[in-house]
């Protein structure tokens, strides 16, 4: 079977991928070699799964080590954390995309996994543009809205252009710019995001609106389910009300993750 120049594209699919459940198998080994034990509390059939990749090209990737399983193969959902890792915002915005688009998955254990990671993938590029002058992300975030690739690349882009804009002191656009991030989520029929949430929170204290900035961010908060779009709520709620807690609160969850980017920002803040 010819595998040459074979890349896993989880991010943006362009060639037919495996069935369930050895879309599964292969989408956790893109994120790490995965112990027997560990593949299956996700849910997945082991045996079924490498049935299912037995009859595609991606078998040939899978090798076993010991009881583990490791993928050798290219994937872009590893280059796109290897790009984060090298503090590389441009190239991890041009691998940026939902995991498995439109994918849902009949094994509930991977499918909470794969929502968490969809939302790690999204907090990752979002602290990441923290690296870079507002000016800069805005640039990139205007010429994705100029042309929008997919729907998650332009609610991305909506994000960043919220958060670029309230590093520049213009709330009002801001929550301008955020509100028509929850309206694309609503309309294609997603729950408006944690981090969406925070962010808009965020304009919201800084436009001066303290009491519609604290429901916001509390509706934040409870959608919250990665340390980044926690610290950002939890920073909101200080925001509005300026109650120091908060504002420790914050700090803690950016340090306890390594949030350098966001938490040299919090630092910087009197409390």
């Amino acid at each position: 079977m010819d595998t040459g120049g074979l890349e896993l594209n989880l991010l943006k699919p362009e060639k037919e991928l495996p069935k369930s459940p050895g879309l599964e198998l292969i989408a956790l080994l893109a994120r790490g070699k995965r112990d027997l034990q560990q593949i299956r509390a996700y849910g997945i059939p082991l045996t079924r799964a490498l049935e299912a990749l037995r009859q595609t090209p991606y078998d040939a990737f899978v090798e076993a080590r010991g009881n583990r399983l490791v993928w050798v193969g290219e994937s872009d959902l590893q280059e796109f954390w290897r790009r984060v890792g090298e503090e590389d915002f441009s190239g991890a915005w041009s691998l940026y995309g939902s995991l498995l688009p439109g994918f849902s998955s009949p094994l509930p254990a991977f499918q909470e996994w794969l929502e968490a990671e969809r939302m790690n993938l999204a907090s990752a590029l979002h602290h990441l543009a923290l690296t870079l002058p507002p000016e800069e992300i805005r640039f990139q975030s205007d010429a994705e809205l100029g042309a929008p690739k997919d729907r998650e690349r332009a609610l991305m882009a909506m994000l960043l252009e919220g958060e670029a804009l309230l590093r520049q002191g213009r709330a009002k656009e801001a929550v301008l710019v955020l509100g028509q991030a929850l309206g694309l989520q609503e309309w294609g029929g997603r729950g408006f995001s944690g981090l969406s949430l925070a962010l808009l929170a965020q304009a919201q204290a800084a436009w001066r609106k303290p009491s519609k900035a604290r429901q916001t961010a509390e509706k934040a908060l409870e959608r919250a389910r990665d340390a980044y779009t926690r610290s950002r709520a939890l920073y909101a709620l200080y925001q509005a009300t300026q109650e120091t807690p908060y504002l420790e609160q914050s700090r803690a969850e950016a340090g306890r993750a390594n949030l350098r980017f966001w938490l040299e920002h919090l630092l910087g803040e009197p409390g």
